[in-house]
């Protein structure tokens, strides 16, 4: 998630606690269905800013569910590395 994501999310929390309550951020993230009900309720209820502040932050929401996962780091093992086995002495 990047800043101007965080930043929408922070704002639209806030903006939103008058129509629906506290607003639950790592819900908002995570959990599909109460994004889509606080959204809802904030549609219903809400003035014009606050209305576009939930279309940026849907959008926004909705491009980090279509992200790929993160591709894997693949770490190789160095052969010289592994043939130092002791010290000086070993």
């Amino acid at each position: 998630m990047n800043n101007e994501t965080m930043r929408l999310l922070a704002q639209f929390t806030l903006r939103a606690r008058k129509n629906t309550g506290a607003v639950d951020i790592k819900q908002m993230v995570d959990n599909q269905p109460y994004r889509e009900e606080i959204f809802r309720v904030v549609n219903e209820n809400a003035d014009e800013e606050l209305l576009m502040l939930s279309l940026e932050l849907s959008n926004a929401l909705s491009d980090l569910s279509t992200v790929a996962d993160p591709i894997p780091v693949i770490t190789t093992v160095d052969p010289i590395a592994n043939k130092y086995m002791g010290g000086a002495r070993g």
